[in-house]
């Protein structure tokens, strides 16, 4: 996914002044990212399916929104966008063990705690560490309705079923690091998965 070129092509089919083309939004894109047709179409698409944009097709030739009003910058992350974000922020406080570096690890962790609460994602409790910490057994429990899916899509390569439950879920266990990631994937099942920290 290439940011600035989603923008560019937003910032093109939110100007009503002219039509727009697909060799338009590749030329408006530029050389220097080493744009294509194929690239812009997926991109296009991309918009499409992920972020909801209204992309529709003039005379089978001309790219607009059908609705004026929709902007890219105003639509919600997804929740793997948000643990993306929290996991680069993570990967910075892991640099902060090199001295030439340490001396940042408070702003770091200023703009940890605020991300996190700009993304309305859970905070890592700072006693448990993220991922500058050594691997341990992180605990889970997963409602009946999706112990299958996990199974066929496991979070992690050490997770294995611990135990189930008399009602079908099950309780899971994998040795990983505590991660916003983690933490996230588990957020987006609307209490279905549930960490036992």
């Amino acid at each position: 996914m290439n940011i600035d070129r989603l923008f560019i092509i937003d910032s093109c089919l939110r100007d009503t002044t002219r039509t727009w083309t697909l060799q338009d939004l590749i030329d408006q894109c530029g050389e220097a990212m080493n744009n294509s047709k194929r690239s812009i179409q997926g991109d296009l698409e991309l918009m499409r399916k992920h972020f909801d944009a209204p992309i529709e097709v003039k005379d089978r030739k001309y790219y607009s929104y059908s609705d004026p009003t929709y902007n890219l910058a105003s639509q919600q992350l997804k929740e793997e966008e948000k643990a993306n974000i929290l996991d680069l922020i993570d990967s910075l406080r892991n640099f902060c063990r090199f001295d030439t570096v340490k001396p940042l690890l408070n702003e770091i962790n200023k703009l940890s705690d605020k991300m996190a609460d700009t993304l309305s994602v859970p905070r890592l409790p700072r006693q448990l560490g993220l991922s500058a910490k050594k691997p341990t057994d992180i605990r889970f429990w997963v409602d009946v309705e999706y112990v299958e899916h996990i199974l066929r899509h496991p979070i992690h390569p050490t997770m294995e079923i611990e135990q189930y439950e008399f009602d079908g879920s099950a309780n899971f266990v994998v040795h990983t690091v505590l991660s916003a990631k983690l933490i996230s994937w588990a957020e987006s099942y609307k209490g279905k998965v549930l960490l036992k920290i």
